[in-house]
C-alpha cells in the first residue's frame, strides 16, 4: 500500500505542472478487446515510453500509429479496418489522459454505430508522424514480451491492478534505457530541440527518492 501512495503522490504532482507543447511521451497500448457504444468512450490500458518526458495531457490527440510497431483493428459491423485508417476516416479518436490518469488512453467512438477495438499486439501511439521511431523498432520485441507476459492491466482503482501496472511501467522504462547507446544524451537525440529553459525531467537523484523497495515515478520540474 505504501508503494501505491508514493507513486500516486508523484503522479499528482506531475499533473499539477503547467501544460507544454509537443513533444510528449510516446505511448504503447496493452493487448485487449473493447466494445464502445456510438458516441461513447473507453479507457484502454496503456504505458508511457519516455520516462523523462511529460505524458500527453487530457484531450491531446494521439494521431499516428507506426505500421511496424504493433497491430490494432477496429470492427464496425462486418467491416474491419486498421487503427490508423479508422482515425483518418473520423471513426475514432485516441486521447491522452495525463494528469488525470497515467494508466490509460481514451478511445472515443465518433461513429454512429457500435465499434470494437482489438489491440491484437502491443501498439505504439505517437502525437503525429514526426515523432521518432528508430529506437522503438530496436526494442519493440522486448516491449511486446513484457506486456504479453505481464497479463495484468489497470482495469480499476484496486491496489493490485495499480501495483501491477506500475511494475510493468518500470520494466518498460528500464528496457528503453538499456537500449540507448551509452554516449547518448539524456533526452533522445532525434527529438526536436526543446525551447530554451525548458526542463522536462528531474535534475538529479536527490529529487527522485522513495522508501526502499518502492517504485517511484518522478515528477517533471
Amino acid at each position: 500500500m505504501a508503494r501505491i501512495i508514493v507513486v500516486l503522490l508523484a503522479l499528482l504532482s506531475l499533473g499539477a505542472a503547467p501544460g507544454t507543447s509537443k513533444p510528449f511521451q510516446r505511448i504503447v497500448l496493452a493487448p485487449g478487446c473493447y466494445t464502445i457504444a456510438p458516441g461513447g468512450t473507453y479507457d484502454v490500458s496503456a504505458y508511457c515510453l519516455d520516462e523523462t518526458m511529460e505524458a500527453p495531457a487530457p484531450g491531446t490527440s494521439l494521431a499516428s500509429v507506426p505500421a511496424t510497431l504493433g497491430q490494432t483493428v477496429i470492427k464496425s459491423g462486418a467491416a474491419i479496418t486498421s487503427l490508423q485508417t479508422a482515425m483518418q476516416r473520423g471513426m475514432i479518436r485516441l486521447e491522452g489522459l495525463g494528469g488525470a490518469d497515467y494508466f490509460h488512453v481514451r478511445v472515443r467512438n465518433l461513429s454512429a454505430g457500435k465499434i470494437e477495438i482489438c489491440v491484437t499486439s502491443p501498439t505504439v501511439l505517437l502525437g503525429d508522424e514526426g515523432y521518432p521511431t528508430a529506437d522503438l523498432k530496436k526494442v519493440y520485441r522486448q516491449l511486446a514480451d513484457i506486456l504479453t507476459q505481464a497479463g495484468g492491466t489497470a482495469q480499476s482503482s484496486g491496489n493490485q491492478d495499480l501495483e501491477t501496472h506500475i511494475k510493468v511501467q518500470k520494466q518498460i522504462w528500464d528496457a528503453m534505457a538499456a537500449a540507448k547507446p551509452k554516449d547518448e544524451r539524456p533526452v533522445y537525440g532525434d527529438w526536436p530541440p526543446e525551447p530554451q529553459g525548458a526542463d522536462r525531467g528531474v535534475s538529479g537523484g536527490q529529487d527522485c527518492a522513495g522508501p526502499p523497495n518502492t517504485v517511484v515515478v518522478c515528477p517533471a520540474h
